[in-house]
């Protein structure tokens, strides 16, 4: 991050000793090219001059800024412990030193109990009143970020620490505080290359549904960053059951370009899976989840397979076997039931055929060539094997060589009342 070298007077100005105190801002090209404490030191001694420092003999650059760095962290030890002896600028003069100390040796922050009081004193001050102050300690945060990006360790505790209190900053209407915020966060995803940086993308989506829309913007543009540094064995190497819950919120954020950054990404993660994979993932997830929904044109569902059919499945109606005259004499009278339908057999004349059966009133089946002699006044019929009783009123008989067929009528459908009678 640019640092910029400008004066700043604090909204509130106060006083370092007889003076008016003027909030000054360095570049990292200035803290490096010479160390030098333009405010003092803090707790270094009543001259509060570099050269008061308890160096214990050491000159060297790392000498010096290992004394700048203790005489920081005692100051920031007595603030937290309630001490009101001091006023706000020595928060101004204790960020100015910390950023010489670790632009010059960044090696000296390790992690540890001083690196988490560090960090929280951080975080503290991003959003103070004082914009000075707040503009101050967000460019020190840049500062640590780029010194521990060389240690994915230490970076990844830096940004996981970090993100939540650089994402509230985002919320504020005042650029001094926004304008920083936004810089780190990308200087977080830029670093944040790899598989072991997951858990930054996870903090990226909950807050890319988060109901402030600078904070919405600020997350998709990380995430899209973030994403695109991650090579695509990184990105298949992601458990699925964590990328679902994760990314599936996001799915249905407020912010349309959340929603496009999200489905682009889980459409790549698809893309790289075999379609056996894919399936088993689909039936794993939440029915309701959208991301079910997204994957099921992408699932294959076969259809099962028939090795061998039984051809008498694949006989239509049409196809059925049709009984000649003959065979329906020499078959009995269920056999010839069962093939030849009744009320419609084949070749017949006025809906009789000569050698077929035909159905009385009361539904019994006769055989034409059975039938002897009908009794047209009692309804009887006597027949070969036995007598057949029917209830008509009115008969039909025709002739048929030898034998009298007759036929129940009941009423017929014409006006005529008389018994038609075939001579």
């Amino acid at each position: 991050m640019d640092n910029g070298s400008m004066n700043e007077t604090p909204d509130d100005p106060g006083k370092a000793g007889d003076s008016l105190f003027v909030a000054k801002f360095f570049t990292r090209e200035e803290m490096m090219a010479t160390i030098s404490l333009p405010y003092g030191t803090l707790c270094g001694g009543s001259s509060k001059e570099l050269k008061d420092l308890e160096t214990n003999g050491d000159s060297s650059k790392e000498g010096l800024t290992d004394a700048i760095y203790r005489d920081c962290m005692r100051y920031i030890r007595a603030t937290q412990a309630g001490n009101s002896g001091y006023e706000w600028y020595h928060d101004f003069i204790a960020f100015t030193n910390l950023q010489t100390v670790v632009y010059n040796n960044g090696q000296i922050l390790k992690l540890g109990e001083d690196l988490d009081g560090l960090l929280e004193y951080t975080m503290t001050h991003m959003r103070n009143l004082r914009s000075s102050v707040a503009r101050n300690a967000l460019m020190f945060a840049s500062c640590v970020i780029e010194a521990v990006s060389h240690d994915p360790n230490m970076l990844l505790t830096v940004s996981l620490k970090l993100m939540p209190q650089l994402f509230k900053c985002c919320m504020s209407e005042k650029i001094v505080y926004r304008r920083p915020a936004v810089d780190n966060l990308v200087d977080i995803c830029k670093h944040c290359r790899g598989k072991e940086y997951i858990d930054v993308a996870w903090v990226l989506m909950i807050h890319a549904c988060d109901r402030n829309a600078k904070v919405c913007v600020t997350a998709g543009m990380c995430l899209r960053l973030f994403f695109d540094n991650l090579s695509d064995d990184d990105l298949m190497e992601i458990d699925r059951t964590q990328f679902a819950e994760k990314v599936e919120p996001c799915l249905g954020s407020r912010d349309a370009s959340i929603k496009e950054i999200c489905a682009k990404l889980l459409n790549r993660y698809i893309g790289l899976m075999p379609p056996d994979d894919i399936k088993l993932w689909w039936s794993e997830l939440n029915p309701r989840f959208k991301i079910t929904k997204l994957l099921k044109p992408y699932v294959v569902v076969e259809s099962p397979s028939v090795e061998s059919i039984d051809e008498s499945l694949m006989t239509t109606p049409n196809e059925a076997h049709l009984s000649t005259p003959d065979e329906a004499m020499m078959q009995s009278p269920d056999e010839s039931m069962m093939q030849t339908p009744l009320g419609s057999p084949v070749g017949s004349v006025d809906g009789i055929t000569e050698g077929t059966p035909y159905e009385t009133l009361e539904g019994t089946m006769v055989e034409p060539a059975l039938a002897q002699e009908i009794n047209a006044s009692t309804g009887e019929m006597t027949v070969a094997n036995g007598t057949v009783s029917t209830s008509t009123t009115q008969l039909v008989t025709m002739e048929s060589g030898d034998n009298t067929v007759a036929a129940s009528t009941g009423e017929m459908d014409n006006a005529s009342d008389s018994v038609a009678t075939k001579e």
